[in-house]
């Protein structure tokens, strides 16, 4: 009976340790690897050495993702983490668990140092000229019927954070003969009047590829003659705070206004109607704020302005109500004028070699009611050749004109 009940110990003894017990474990340079991802992101390979069924749970985000999420034995997983392009550093969590093992894991990658570059936002379309009253013939001095239209031409989201409208200082129409300024800074940055911004954090403002943005100068639904200009949802406008209470600007609570880092107006800006300023959008770093850009970046030097012709000699004042852009923060420029009365590119040639119009004289039978509208190719490409000339149809019907 003793041999009996000694065989029978022994054989649960060796059936015991015959099973393997559970073991799960995961390479040791994981948390090394995605601790200090690039903002170009990339590829990790990590292996999981298991016994038992493992799943691998996410927080959901989608800028990354696994080769696979669960399996029963050992595995070589890849992680995949997207570009960054935001200017802000983001981070994920993920776990690897059985029912015997939960590790957890956090993706920490940097942001991009620029958030938008040189065309992969460009000026679609311009509506200055306003609109004519069908009934009248005139325009409506007190609205505010003007936008510009801003689209994403790349194939990955776009973040707006930050990006600003400029108008020129110059004047395209300038009599080059008579006036001209000491220093001429536009071949390395450009003058301008406004300054506004979109205010962000550097992923408040996605714009998915292909995808455009309508910058307004008054979000107001407007009736003029037979006509109908909606801009009441668009998705920024600039709201101006005039100190002169007969010239005051409309407000639209639904919308978001653009920080006006500068105006040199003191009562409504408006964008110019007989088209002789042009316009630009710029990204601005992100270590200037308003303050700063006040105080460094105002353009100073001399306008001269020669009568001699007249027999009144030559005139020179301070350049004032003139602050400067530096050509690299540009990411498009669209020098307008018209070809009647064209002398000068308010914009330096690298920006843009030429430039858009919506009439060909400046009366307003000419202009009125018109846009300049970039063209597309066969493909339905946005064409950017930073020449204006080319790049629009000059004169083309407002796409938000009814």
């Amino acid at each position: 009976m003793k041999k009996v009940l000694f065989f029978a110990a022994a054989m649960f003894m060796l059936a015991a340790c015959s099973e393997e017990s559970p073991f799960t474990d995961v390479s040791a340079d994981l948390n090394s690897q995605i601790s200090t991802v690039q903002q170009a992101g990339g590829s990790f390979n990590f292996s999981i050495e298991s016994n038992e069924q493992w799943t691998i749970s996410t927080d959901g985000q989608e800028w990354y993702g696994f080769s696979q999420t669960e399996g029963s034995s050992s595995a070589t997983v890849t992680v995949t983490v997207d570009e960054n392009y935001s200017i802000k550093p983001r981070t994920a969590e993920f776990s690897i668990s059985t029912a015997t093992v939960n590790k957890s894991y956090v993706i920490t990658q940097a942001g991009a140092t620029v958030a938008v570059t040189v065309g992969d936002l460009v000026i679609e379309e311009i509506y200055y000229a306003k609109t004519i009253d069908s009934t009248t013939g005139k325009t409506a001095n007190t609205a505010q019927d003007q936008y510009v239209k801003i689209t994403n031409t790349t194939d990955h989201v776009v973040y707006a954070d930050r990006l600003a409208l400029v108008e020129s200082f110059i004047n395209s129409s300038m009599d080059v003969d008579m006036v001209s300024y000491d220093p001429d800074v536009r071949p390395e940055q450009s003058p301008v009047d406004f300054v506004f911004m979109i205010a962000g954090d550097g992923d408040d403002h996605p714009l998915a590829a292909g995808e455009s943005i309508i910058i307004a100068a008054g979000a107001q639904r407007y009736e003029i003659g037979d006509k109908v200009l909606d801009l009441s949802a668009a998705d920024f406008e600039w709201y101006d705070n005039s100190t002169n209470e007969n010239y005051v600007d409309v407000d639209n609570p639904e919308i978001t206004n653009l920080d006006i880092w500068y105006t040199y107006s003191l009562t409504v800006t408006s964008l110019h109607q007989q088209g002789f300023k042009s316009y630009a959008i710029a990204y601005i770093p992100q270590d200037i704020d308003a303050v700063a850009y006040v105080e460094n970046y105002k353009w100073i030097g001399t306008v001269y302005e020669d009568w001699s012709e007249y027999g009144l000699g030559v005139f020179e004042e301070a350049i004032e109500k003139a602050y400067l852009i530096p050509n690299e923060w540009v990411v498009d420029a669209v020098n307008v004028s018209h070809p009647e009365d064209f002398t000068t590119l308010p914009f330096h040639s690298s920006l843009d070699a030429g430039y858009a119009y919506c009439g060909a004289t400046n009366t307003l039978a000419d202009r009125g009611s018109k846009a300049i509208v970039r063209k597309r190719d066969a493909s339905g490409k946005l064409i950017d050749t930073n020449n204006s000339t080319n790049d629009f149809n000059h004169g083309a019907t407002p796409s938000l004109l009814k």
